[in-house]
């Protein structure tokens, strides 16, 4: 995953990408993203909803 890019194709900035799925994420009281060493996964949830 690249936030970069979904940021480009979203039309807003990384930042903003950023504090929406973290707000989000809160809303719904799940982890839809993971950092792992640098890289960013989906967790089993967020990939369920992909």
């Amino acid at each position: 995953m690249d936030y970069q890019y979904a940021a480009k194709k979203s039309g807003i900035t990384v930042d903003e990408l950023v504090h929406t799925i973290k707000a989000l994420e809160e809303e719904l009281n799940i982890k839809l993203i993971r950092p792992e060493g640098g890289v960013v996964e989906l967790t089993e949830i967020g990939a369920f909803y992909r």
